[in-house]
């Protein structure tokens, strides 16, 4: 499988947003990890990960 790379330009505004979205992606990812070397079951992460990191909007 290949990435695609599109080329985009934002606004400020945006471009925090995407900063943002990145940083929680990379926090529910790390903390996924972790979990899954502990030996948490798929399921109990699956709804660990979804309460921790669930925001309103």
């Amino acid at each position: 499988m290949q990435t695609i790379s599109i080329p985009y330009q934002t606004s400020m505004e945006g471009r925090a947003v995407l900063t943002a979205w990145r940083r929680g992606y990379g926090a529910i990812v790390r903390s996924a990890c972790q979990s899954l070397r502990r030996g948490t079951a798929l399921k109990e992460l699956t709804t660990t990960l979804y309460d921790r990191h669930r925001k309103p909007g």
